[in-house]
């Protein structure tokens, strides 16, 4: 039929049959078919697009970002609550552990005790005397040791130190400095031969325009244990014995020396 000069069609048009475009698919040498669309990678293996794939990584990443955060402060919380072993090792202190070993008669604990004494000559120029390894003596003055002996039964000396500094300035010392440890003396000396005969004497030579100092150290090796009530009662046992010291003409009444005294003492049976 035709009107107006156009062809009319009485019939349906029938549906193309032609097939719609497919996206290139390889295959790749597992014989996986693999393509893309517009999500990105297909993967038949996994029947996913590549979108999705992407989504499930980025969250994956962030659950291991998560724990991660999670285990850095479980480590700075027992940094903080442990005990160091190592510069990156903590053990976790247990509340207990401290009361239990101060009940322990053999636990034993170690403290360095410090204190400042001067040194003068007397009237005739002669500088003498001695720094006991009796920690209760008064010219140590420790602080710390009436505390300490209110909370242990039994003590020992473990090492004595000395520093002897010159003052700045000071022109009167015109001699040696003799320095010696002994385990089995406690007394100032006289002379130099009191110390000379030694084997531990040492003599010191001072520059007082740029003083140094000296320290003297003295050892206690297998020394027994002793009541902190009685440092001294019998030969080696607690702390015997002192570093004395020995210095003639110089001049008179003066303070020459300032002196840095520590001791490193063992102390147990918490009372």
């Amino acid at each position: 039929m035709q009107k107006h000069g156009k062809a009319i069609s009485t019939s349906h048009a029938q549906k193309s049959t032609v097939p719609r475009s497919q996206p290139e698919r390889r295959v790749d040498s597992k014989g996986i078919a693999r393509g893309e669309g517009r999500g990105g990678g297909f993967d038949s293996s996994q029947k996913k697009r590549g979108g999705s794939f992407h989504k499930h990584r980025l969250l994956l990443s962030h659950i291991r970002s998560s724990v991660s955060d999670y285990k850095t402060s479980k480590r700075l919380e027992n940094k903080d609550c442990g005990n160091r072993v190592s510069d990156s090792v903590y053990v976790q202190a247990e509340p207990n552990s401290l009361a239990s070993s101060l009940i322990n008669i053999n636990t034993v604990y170690e403290f360095r005790l410090a204190g400042h004494s001067t040194i003068s000559t007397d009237g005739s120029g002669v500088i003498n005397g001695f720094f006991a390894c009796d920690p209760s003596s008064a010219g140590l003055n420790f602080p710390e040791w009436n505390s300490l002996t209110v909370l242990f039964s039994e003590f020992r000396l473990k090492s004595l130190s000395v520093q002897f500094v010159p003052r700045a300035g000071t022109a009167g010392i015109k001699s040696a400095l003799a320095v010696a440890g002994n385990l089995g003396t406690a007394a100032a000396p006289s002379a130099f031969a009191n110390l000379t005969d030694n084997a531990d004497c040492k003599y010191v030579v001072w520059n007082t325009t740029t003083p140094l100092g000296y320290t003297h150290t003295l050892h206690g090796t297998d020394l027994n244990w002793s009541q902190v009530t009685s440092p001294t009662t019998e030969p080696y046992a607690g702390a015997p014995g002192s570093i004395q010291y020995y210095m003639e003409s110089s001049q008179t009444s003066t303070v020459h020396y300032d002196c840095m005294v520590w001791g490193i003492y063992q102390f147990r049976s918490r009372v």
